[in-house]
């Protein structure tokens, strides 16, 4: 180990060593003002553990940089800094532009041996590693410079650790300045999203367990729809790409294979509670799978999202209804660890939205790991793009479950059309108004975490101040207060 590095090293155990719990945090550019995060006022584990951690990252990270020949006291800032930066990346909390936070684990015989954590700012967390202004000015640029993963690690984060906006402080504050009211983090500790979902619409929000997880994941990996089998959506969805499940029955499949029974088992399960007072329903139950994929498109560079539409024409809906005294339901879950957004309009409940009568409008952020169940006739639209690998071909990975529907049999053969790939949908009436994408709205999540067209001249959706669809009406004369449940737009 080089001298310079013996130095630094040294320099950060000494500054771990001089923590007590009212020690203030001080910024590299104005070092004579403490920050507000006070970061070892809200340690909650002994100072000791806290000190021992860090003395162990501090050891990790110099063991590690020791190894570069080149390092001198002339560049040891800038290489260690860009070091750091791929060093933390793991603990990086990415939950704030201006701020960054640190969480890192702290595993000892504390509450019952349970795991603990400790968060840091990043000024002190740079100086535990005995490093400067400059390896703080790279580091923080290099762990805030992808503003949309910023916003959607807050999004995931906020779902997650989801309690009451007044305990969540800041952070629910940073949360809604970025994105709007309607989106509405899917998780069962959410009261509003419970309201919607399960008191008014009759759906559910399912916490899948481990075992249920993997077989989504498995699905995935190993029933995904073939590329050859995909087909696209078209007019303001054309982002879509759906098709079956490879290898694996349309209706039904899941309980095949030993890697996805335990979803099968869990969309029993959900159903039988759903249609309870059925027994002749729930004798007869079935489901088909679809598989979604987005990706912003040459034709859709702004992401657009389908038109809003359900998934059962009314007729069947109805008549399932009238038979078998239930409701047919869809489902979604998400197969990418980023989840998945649903757009949908309901008349059961819009409380705040003063949309002069208009039927309520949210975004739902479904998170990796919960299933989303709603009434077949629940009107919505997918095809948001965000998240995932850059460098694969769709982003979210998204499945829609569990989706009963009355209608012909599906295509499983690709399009034949020699010029495209694009999915031919009947024409319906033109969607009402009331039933539109709130472009203002939707401009305002595509600014915080959708993905851009690469290609694509135009930086951000421009919004008149009277915006809509092309394919949308004012005119609402063929349909009354009680006509909630339009014929489809498409078929998936």
């Amino acid at each position: 180990m080089s001298n310079i590095i013996r130095i630094k090293k040294e320099e950060g155990k000494s500054f771990i060593d001089d923590f007590h719990t009212n020690r203030k945090c001080f910024s590299f550019t104005n070092p004579k003002v403490p920050l507000k995060c006070k970061c070892s006022e809200k340690f909650t584990v002994p100072l000791d553990i806290v000190k021992k951690t860090l003395h162990n990252l501090n050891d990790s990270f110099w063991n590690e940089i020791s190894m570069t020949e080149t390092i001198n006291k002339h560049n040891v800032s800038m290489i260690a800094g860009h070091a750091l930066a791929t060093f933390l990346e793991p603990y990086h909390l990415k939950l704030s532009k201006h701020s960054p936070v640190y969480e890192f684990p702290v595993y000892a015989a504390v509450n019952n041996n349970a795991s603990a954590q400790i968060k840091l700012c990043i000024s002190t967390t740079v100086k535990c590693f005995g490093l400067t202004t400059k390896s703080w000015n790279i580091l923080k640029q290099q762990h805030t410079d992808n503003v949309k993963e910023l916003r959607l690690s807050l999004l995931k984060y906020v779902t997650e650790n989801f309690d009451k906006a007044r305990s969540m402080g800041s952070v629910y504050k940073r949360f809604r300045d970025i994105f709007p009211q309607e989106v509405l983090p899917v998780t069962r500790k959410n009261t509003q999203a419970l309201r919607i979902i399960e008191t008014k619409l009759n759906g559910r929000i399912v916490n899948l367990n481990e075992e249920e997880k993997n077989a989504i994941t498995y699905l995935l990996w190993n029933h995904a729809t073939h590329p050859d089998n995909l087909s696209q959506i078209e007019s303001g969805g054309d982002n879509i790409f759906f098709g079956p499940p490879s290898n694996m029955s349309l209706w039904g499949g899941l309980k095949e294979s030993e890697g996805t029974k335990a979803l099968h088992h869990c969309l029993v399960k959900v159903i039988n509670d759903i249609w309870s007072s059925s027994l002749e329903a729930r004798s007869f139950f079935q489901y088909r799978i679809n598989c979604l994929f987005s990706q912003v498109t040459e034709t859709n560079p702004e992401g657009m999202l389908q038109e809003s539409h359900t998934d059962l024409e009314e007729n069947n809906f109805e008549e399932m209804k009238d038979t078998m005294k239930v409701m047919p339901m869809i489902a979604f879950s998400p197969m990418n660890e980023d989840g998945c957004m649903l757009a949908i309009w309901t008349d059961e409940y819009n409380s705040w939205q003063n949309r002069k009568n208009f039927p309520g409008q949210y975004f739902l952020y479904v998170p990796f790991g919960v299933l989303v169940v709603l009434p077949g006739n629940c009107r919505h639209a997918g095809g948001f793009c965000f998240g995932g690998n850059n460098n694969s071909k769709f982003c979210p990975n998204q499945k829609t479950l569990n989706e009963m529907k009355e209608d012909e049999e599906f295509d499983n053969k690709t399009n034949n059309n020699e010029e495209s790939n694009i999915q031919e949908h009947n024409t319906q009436k033109p969607i009402p108004k009331k039933y539109c994408l709130d472009m203002k709205k939707f401009k305002k999540v595509h600014d915080a975490i959708l993905t851009d067209y690469c290609c694509s001249n135009r930086d951000s959706i421009i919004v008149e101040e009277d915006s809509s669809d092309s394919d949308c009406t004012d005119d609402d004369s063929d349909y009354t207060e009680n006509d909630k449940k339009l014929p489809a737009k498409r078929k998936k």
